[in-house]
């Protein structure tokens, strides 16, 4: 899964993009050629006024700074995606980056 952040601070995915896209313009950015042309300018629109930039190898390092983002459902979805574990794991892992910041280890 691509993941976007955005000028904001927020961070978006592949799938948020495609369903701005069929709300916007009322299909699926698959339905065809012209359709599939149209995602294309739209996504060249948002990547020039709305995306700063693309992720392009996701790190859990971004699955922190999606976290501290207060983004905890969108970083535990990378984390699933990263870590090939349950949506459930992953959400206990974030939720753990979020209440114990970096640098703070329990372990002595």
């Amino acid at each position: 899964m691509e993941y976007y952040k955005l000028k904001t601070g927020k961070f978006i995915n592949r799938t948020d993009i495609e369903f701005a896209y069929e709300i916007l313009e009322g299909g699926s950015p698959y339905d065809g050629p012209k359709s599939r042309d149209r995602f294309i300018a739209f996504l060249d629109y948002l990547m020039h006024k709305t995306i700063e930039y693309r992720l392009e190898k996701p790190s859990d390092g971004d699955v922190r700074q999606i976290a501290m983002a207060r983004q905890p459902v969108k970083a535990s979805q990378l984390y699933r995606d990263l870590h090939h574990c349950t949506i459930s794991e992953a959400y206990l892992h974030v939720m753990d980056m979020i209440v114990e910041p970096e640098g703070l280890g329990g372990e002595s």
